[in-house]
């Protein structure tokens, strides 16, 4: 179960990552004093991204599904 949940956690963090993710984690890179709190924040997230990914992965996969399919028709339609 473990080695699932590891599989499918790189896709249970693109929704976040794409919405606010990125975001989140750029402000608190970037902020003048980092806290503990910060990394707690930062390791709380990935914790329960862990815990839910094989709630959270079918999300991910299917958003990478519909990127490379409108992808391989753009590409295909502008040649």
């Amino acid at each position: 179960m473990f080695v699932l949940m590891g599989v499918l956690f790189p896709f249970a963090k693109i929704p976040f990552d794409l919405l606010i993710g990125f975001k989140i984690m750029d402000k608190i890179k970037h902020s003048q004093a980092l806290s503990y709190l910060d990394y707690q924040f930062q390791f709380l997230f990935s914790l329960l991204f862990y815990i839910f990914s094989v709630f959270l992965a079918p999300l991910g996969i299917i958003y990478q599904i519909i990127t490379y399919s409108y992808q391989a028709i753009k590409k295909k339609h502008s040649t």
